[in-house]
Parts: structure tokens; C-alpha cells; sequence
């Protein structure tokens, strides 16, 4: 509503009461005549000067119309003119001061028309009786008296009720302005929660400080909430309906959103029943606090996702007790396997040396093939159950601070008779043998070096030689073991790493293993915060790079 509007709606109120005060001052004028017995005299007089009030309170019912404003304020520029042409210019044109005073209860532009037209009336009626033109109006002493006397009291009575009646208009003007602002404003506060909620592409609610709904997304009514009746009823409940089972939650998310002014994000169950849902879902409640309190409150359906969350953690379930399952096997095949193996080894060890007196050739060639393949088979168990260990998480290294030279020397001589015997030379190259002190696993160093110069012997040729070299800087030490055997090919080398893999020379050689040799040494290396990096070409050889850091890294 604009302010003119306004001023227009108690234009009536303000102009009835100034017309009743006016009627009241002539006839409390006119009373005191009757007591002075004069009333018959000054009656006819008394009832014209009251025309403009009774103007005013007949048209006071639609004084917001201009032609009724008009018709008022002609009334009193009349009623100045008679009674100045009646009687006498002084003291009766201040009468034309009613005009504008009865004007002020309009507007403003009303009050400058109206003194426009009082100054002119009041020049016409004044240049009249300068010239003669009035005509005589037939009054008598006492009415004329009467009149003088009545005139400038109820005109400043009339006056004194129009400030009156503005001044306390302009209060009410204010008040409805105020309150027609605040309507205005809550209403665009409304609107804006209502776009706000329906830009989400989802479900979205807008809930006040005690979780009653006061806005709701078409999306949240059709999909959550309402039936068509509930939609058109006034009631849209609280969010806390929603999910009875964890309304606790909601409630206190709600609560935290608005206290750290933080979004807040729970998962609650929102179950089968008379809002419209035919089975219970999951559902993701994001709560943004809202300004002036409360939340903004917007839904995701994860069902199916908490579905494949729950499908995940029962195959996690299923893998961790197949790990289990999988340690206890191999924990079993070790202790199974080794306890013969290592009694075969040991008779067939007792055989070779000839402990209990010679043996035929032939009993002596078997002895010795029964101790290599013994041999053989625990090296396999070994890396298999390593390589097990590894997998699982349970291989742990064990730190300390030791020479990389002595374990590379006392390597080289644990692999010498199987080099030895395959007719392959072993030479190490050490460089600075005083400053190769690492921080590492020596059991698993030896392993990586132990596996490597196993490949290098396996896929040599007799008389090819194998050098292993051995360097560092102040932050690492790098073992090269390089060999000029069979080699791989490049794509064999895509697949090095990789547990149970071979490259396809490995079936080119008796001694064949599981697999597992390089995969172990490249867990290890980086289980060491290693690395570890492999050259190779067909025909031409293979080298092998194994890079450590030297100082343990801070965990």
C-alpha cells in the first residue's frame, strides 16, 4: 500500500472528526443564545454555518474520491464568502483560514489549492463590498454580534481540532506503514526461501527454530511428506515427523547448524506408513542454518547407496575371514611342509657326506638330487609364505643400522656353490666400502640381493659372468646386480612385479620357481620407501637397480 493510499484511507476519520468539532463549537455558540433568549434571531445563521461540517460528515465515507474533497473545501471558501459579504471583511475572513486547514487532512497538494482559492475568494469578496456589490442580507444587531464572535472562536477551535486530527493520523499512517512494510518484507523473506528451496534439485524444507515446517519444495510434498489434502491443509507438521526412530539426531543437528552457523549432515530412516512412502528408506539430511533462525533442510534418498554400502562391508567381511582363513592355511602348509622337508634335507645331507661309509655311483648321484630339489622346494615355501605375509600386512621390518658391504660379501658367498656349480662367475664392485652404513631390514636386504643373484645365475649361461654393484650418496645406496644372460623382452617387463608372473625364459631352465622372486623384491624395496627398476634386453642381459634411502623415514 503506497503512502498516498494510506493518507486516502483516514482522509474520512480525519475530516468527520474535525466536522463534528466544528458542528459542536456552533452549537455550543448557538446554546448560549437560547439561554440569553436570543435563539430565534441568530438560528438561521447558526444552521448555515453549520453546512460545511454536515458536508464533511456526509461525504466522510468516500472523502478518499477527489470530487468529494473538493466539494468540501468549496463548502468552507463558501461559507468564508457569505459570511464576509454579510457582515464584514475584519474580523470574519479569517473563516477562510478553514479551507486550508480542512485541506491538511488530505494531502498536501490539497492544502496549496486551497490557499490558492481562499486568497482569490478573499480578493473578490473584499473588491465586492469596496464597490458596493453586496446585497443586503437582511441581519440583525444580535445575529451580527453573535456571528462576530462565534466566527474566530470556532475557526480556531476547527484549526486546533485539524492538528489534531493529522497528528494523529500521521501515528496511525505510521503504524499501518510499518506493518505493511513487515507484511512486505515477510513476504519477500517467504518468497526468497521458497525459490531458495525450489532451485535444489531434490527435496527441500525451510523449518523455523522449533523444526516446524514453514515452507516445503513441491519435491518434498509429492515425494515425502504430503497427500494432495495435506498440501492444501495449513498444518505442515514438523521435520521431526519425518523420522520418528532418529528424531533425536535431526533435532540436534538442527540445533548445532544454528549454533556454529556450520552445514550439518546426518543419515536417518524415514520408515513405510501414511505419508506416501511404500518402504523405508535411507535418507541423507543436509541442514544450512537459515538467517534469523532455524535451517534450511534438503534430502537425498541413499538407499540404494547404504544398500551397496551394506553389500561391501559383507564382502569386506567375507575377504577378511578369507585372509584368515588363507593365513591359518599357509600357517599350517609351513609347519606341515618344512618339518619333512628339513628332515629329507638333513638324511640326504647325511647321504652326501658319506657319514656312515661310501655309496655305490648311482645311490651317490641320487642323494645329492634329493638334497637340491629338498632344498629347492623350502626356498619356493619361503617365498610363498613371504609373499603371503606381505599381502596380509603382516610382514614387518625389522630397523638397524648395519654395513651394506658385509651383507653384500656375505651374500655373494652364501649363492657361490650354486653359482659355481651352474659355472658362473660372481665379481662385486664396491665403491667407498667405508661409507655404506643404511638403516634397514638386513634379513629382508639379504632376501632382495639373495633374489636377485638366484635370477641372474638361473637364466646365465656357463662361463657369463655377474657383477654386483655397490654405491651410494648421502641420501641413498644403489645395488646394480647386472648379468648377460637370456634377458626379457618388453613386454615381459610390463608384467615384472607381479606375483606368479614368469617371464618366458623361465621355462627355458630346470630350476623353475613360483614366480614370486621379483615380486618379493620389489615389496621389499618398497616396503623400505625404495625403489626398484629393471633393464632388460633379449639375448644382451638384464640389470637390476635397487635403490635405498639410508635413513629411515620418520612415520
Amino acid at each position: 500500500m503506497s503512502t498516498l493510499s494510506i493518507i486516502d484511507k483516514f482522509a474520512g476519520r480525519r475530516v468527520r472528526l474535525a466536522s463534528i468539532i466544528w458542528i459542536a463549537a456552533i452549537c455550543a455558540a448557538a446554546l448560549a443564545t437560547f439561554f440569553a433568549l436570543q435563539l430565534d434571531n441568530v438560528w438561521p445563521f447558526a444552521a448555515a454555518a453549520m453546512v460545511p461540517g454536515l458536508v464533511g460528515l456526509i461525504l466522510s465515507p468516500v472523502m478518499d474520491r477527489e470530487w468529494a474533497q473538493v466539494t468540501v473545501l468549496f463548502s468552507w471558501i463558501a461559507l468564508a464568502v457569505i459570511a464576509v459579504l454579510a457582515l464584514a471583511f475584519l474580523p470574519m475572513a479569517i473563516l477562510f483560514l478553514c479551507a486550508p486547514a480542512i485541506a491538511s487532512l488530505f494531502q498536501r497538494e490539497r492544502v496549496i489549492e486551497a490557499m490558492v482559492l481562499s486568497a482569490l475568494a478573499a480578493g473578490a469578496s473584499y473588491y465586492a463590498i469596496y464597490f458596493g456589490l453586496v446585497p443586503d442580507f437582511g441581519m440583525d444587531e444580535v445575529a451580527s454580534k453573535w456571528s462576530m464572535i462565534t466566527a474566530p472562536v470556532a475557526t480556531i477551535i476547527f484549526m486546533i481540532s485539524a492538528l489534531f486530527a493529522v497528528s494523529y493520523s500521521r501515528r496511525d499512517m505510521f503504524l499501518i506503514a510499518s506493518e505493511t512494510a513487515e507484511q512486505k518484507f515477510s513476504e519477500a523473506e517467504a518468497r526468497r526461501d521458497i525459490d531458495l528451496l525450489e532451485i535444489y534439485p531434490g527435496s527441500a524444507f525451510r523449518v523455523n527454530t522449533v523444526q516446524n515446517i514453514m515452507h516445503a519444495s513441491e519435491q518434498a510434498k509429492s515425494s515425502y511428506l504430503y497427500t494432495e489434502e495435506t498440501v492444501r491443509g495449513r498444518d505442515l507438521g514438523t521435520v521431526l515427523d519425518l523420522t520418528p526412530a532418529d528424531s533425536d539426531a535431526v533435532k540436534y543437528a538442527i540445533a548445532r547448524a544454528e549454533r556454529d552457523n556450520e552445514n550439518q549432515r546426518v543419515i536417518c530412516q524415514i520408515p513405510a506408513g501414511p505419508n506416501g512412502l511404500n518402504k523405508d528408506r535411507a535418507v541423507q539430511f543436509d541442514f544450512a542454518p537459515a538467517q534469523g533462525g532455524g535451517a534450511y533442510v534438503y534430502l537425498r534418498d541413499v538407499t540404494g547407496a547404504m544398500d551397496e554400502v551394506e553389500r561391501l562391508r559383507a564382502l569386506s567381511l567375507d575377504a577378511d575371514a578369507d585372509a584368515r582363513d588363507k593365513d591359518l592355511f599357509f600357517a599350517g602348509v609351513s609347519h606341515e611342509l618344512r618339518t619333512p622337508l628339513n628332515a629329507i634335507i638333513g638324511f640326504s645331507d647325511m647321504m652326501r657326506s658319506r657319514l656312515f661309509g661310501p655309496l655305490p655311483g648311482k645311490y651317490s648321484e641320487y642323494a645329492d638330487l634329493i638334497h637340491d630339489s629338498g632344498q629347492h622346494m623350502l626356498d619356493l615355501l619361503g617365498d610363498v609364505l613371504d609373499m603371503s605375509k606381505i599381502d596380509a600386512g603382516k610382514y614387518t621390518l625389522n630397523y638397524d643400522r648395519f654395513d651394506l658391504a658385509d651383507v653384500v660379501r656375505s651374500t655373494i658367498k652364501m649363492v657361490r656353490p650354486q653359482a659355481d656349480n651352474a659355472e658362473v662367475i660372481i665379481e662385486p664392485e664396491i665403491h667407498d666400502p667405508a661409507g655404506l652404513l643404511i638403516d634397514a631390514d638386513r634379513r629382508a636386504v639379504r632376501q632382495i640381493l639373495l633374489n636377485l643373484l638366484s635370477n641372474a645365475i638361473k637364466f646365465s649361461d656357463k662361463g657369463e659372468r655377474i657383477t654386483v654393484k655397490v654405491s651410494a650418496n648421502e641420501e641413498a645406496a644403489t645395488l646394480r646386480v647386472i648379468d648377460n644372460g637370456r634377458g626379457m623382452s618388453a613386454q615381459e617387463l610390463t608384467q615384472v612385479g607381479k606375483p606368479y608372473a614368469q617371464a618366458g625364459s623361465a621355462r627355458m631352465v630346470n630350476n623353475r620357481g613360483t614366480g614370486l622372486g621379483l615380486s618379493l623384491v620389489k615389496s621389499l624395496t618398497e616396503m623400505h620407501d625404495g625403489e626398484f627398476d629393471l633393464d632388460s634386453t633379449v639375448e644382451k642381459g638384464t640389470t637390476a637397480i635397487i635403490v635405498l634411502p639410508r635413513e629411515r623415514a620418520s612415520t
